[in-house]
């Protein structure tokens, strides 16, 4: 009787931690959490979404940073941080820290169209950036500070 009730307990957990690994995918990183959306959001939706984690889209400062968030995505395009919405050309994080490391793919950014304004990782699956259009609807990598 014991041994039938922990193996359904634990049944239960498991179709728990599936369904939350199913919504959200975290990672740890030098003292940050990156949080995978599981749905398509425009990219001022996501930064919202981000705010609401107490967390902003993810500034990639470096190659380690940007290869551990693509160990994330899967083929899944993906807003991150950057945007030239305030000036064409002079890309910022949305979190005020400096845009110092760029994985653009080749010929990009080209604000295609004149509309292009905001960054993207994993642009058809070739895992680099691209501008995209900002009301483009993709999934968005969150990063939020670990206290410990």
């Amino acid at each position: 009787m014991c041994l039938s009730a922990l193996k359904a307990f634990i049944w239960d957990i498991c179709i728990i931690c599936t369904v939350v690994m199913k919504l959200l995918v975290v990672f740890l990183l030098v003292g940050s959490m990156m949080v995978l959306s599981e749905g398509r959001l425009k990219w001022t939706d996501a930064q919202k979404h981000c705010l609401s984690m107490g967390g902003n889209l993810l500034s990639v400062h470096n190659a380690q940073q940007n290869n551990q968030a693509l160990s994330l995505l899967g083929n899944n395009r993906t807003w991150i941080a950057g945007s030239d919405a305030q000036e064409e050309g002079q890309w910022l994080n949305v979190d005020g820290t400096p845009f110092n490391y760029t994985n653009w793919c080749s010929g990009q950014p080209d604000n295609h169209g004149g509309r292009e304004s905001c960054a993207e990782v994993n642009f058809s699956g070739r895992r680099c950036w691209n501008d995209f259009v900002c009301t483009k609807l993709l999934y968005s990598i969150c990063a939020t500070t670990v206290n410990p």
